[in-house]
């Protein structure tokens, strides 16, 4: 792995524990934008993170 997936599997770590998936969708944005990445297990996060906001709801 290259380390800028090491830094932003890092960093999308702490949203996922907090379940927010906007600030999940924000760094997916990001990616896809502005380095041309495309990584569904970020989308895939994002969507988990908001059923479980749904769930406690």
């Amino acid at each position: 792995a290259s380390e800028l997936e090491f830094v932003i599997t890092s960093f999308v770590q702490s949203p996922i524990n907090l379940h927010n998936s906007m600030t999940i969708h924000g760094i997916y944005v990001w990616l896809k934008n502005i380095h041309q990445l495309d990584w569904s297990w970020i989308q895939a996060c994002e969507q988990a993170a908001y059923e479980y906001k749904l769930l406690l709801n």
